[in-house]
């Protein structure tokens, strides 16, 4: 039987992410979250947004949360592959096939 995840790859906007997971935990077997803690610009996100993410998951709206630290010495695009990968990894660990 196939198992449906979805991986939320952020930096910014997090307070808009627990309206959209309430809107598809219902239909979705797991939902992750791959977050960075400071832009590739090295501004840093706030103690509240990081805060709201924690709560997401404690709360139980997500199963995994993973902190994405960002390599300055690659592309900005590379990056965000890996970033995407990373959800990728949560979502198969989670025995998820799409």
């Amino acid at each position: 039987m196939s198992k449906f995840s979805v991986s939320y790859n952020v930096f910014d906007g997090v307070e808009l992410l627990e309206d959209s997971i309430n809107h598809i935990r219902s239909v979705v077997d797991h939902i992750s979250i791959v977050f960075q803690t400071k832009s590739y610009w090295g501004n840093q996100l706030s103690q509240k947004e990081i805060d709201i993410v924690h709560d997401l998951k404690n709360r139980g709206l997500v199963d995994d949360l993973e902190i994405f630290e960002n390599d300055n010495k690659i592309a900005i695009h590379q990056n965000q592959l890996n970033k995407r990968n990373i959800g990728i990894q949560l979502a198969r660990l989670a025995g998820c096939s799409h």
